[in-house]
């Protein structure tokens, strides 16, 4: 993921006070804390959606015989 200002924006989050004082008690900057969990969370979401993908088309692959899956890649070897 590119670092560039011009992809950013801002996000704002409400914590109870409680939270906002450990934070400054241990010298944790919520700053980094929350980009590291928004950025994870982000990259499980994506992964959740490529193995959706990918059961699809697994499930659609399945339907054709072997012959038919040599023959496909043959003719997209041969249109490059």
């Amino acid at each position: 993921m590119s670092l560039e200002s011009s992809n950013y924006v801002v996000l704002q989050v409400r914590v109870p006070r409680w939270v906002k004082d450990m934070l400054d008690r241990y010298g944790i900057d919520p700053e980094t804390v929350l980009r590291k969990v928004l950025e994870v969370e982000a990259r499980r979401l994506m992964l959740r959606e490529v193995e959706r993908e990918v059961r699809k088309a697994r499930e659609k692959l399945s339907r054709l015989s072997e012959e038919e899956i040599v023959s496909i890649i043959r003719k997209y070897r041969e249109c490059r």
